[in-house]
């Protein structure tokens, strides 16, 4: 277990794991969606309370990075 939230009613859940034997992850969340997710109510506030600070944004990068550097270390492919 890397890390733990709390949903909106306060109940706490792990929200990213790791095996300690092999790059698998499991996030309960999107790393992407402080980069890309701006969407507005009808009244023009944000949708959801997503921060969009640079520095949130240079995490969410980085960690979508990460995400993907350890699935090009996986060699298996398709037969055809």
């Amino acid at each position: 277990m890397l890390s733990t939230n709390k949903d909106r009613t306060g109940e706490e859940f792990v929200s990213t794991m790791e095996n300690p034997k092999s790059p698998v992850f499991g996030p309960q969340w999107h790393p992407e969606k402080n980069t890309f997710e701006w969407q507005m109510d009808a009244d023009g506030r944000p949708f959801e309370a997503i921060h969009h600070e640079w520095e949130a944004i240079e995490v969410a990068q980085y960690t979508a990075n990460f995400f993907v550097q350890q699935t090009r270390k996986n060699m298996h492919k398709f037969p055809d």
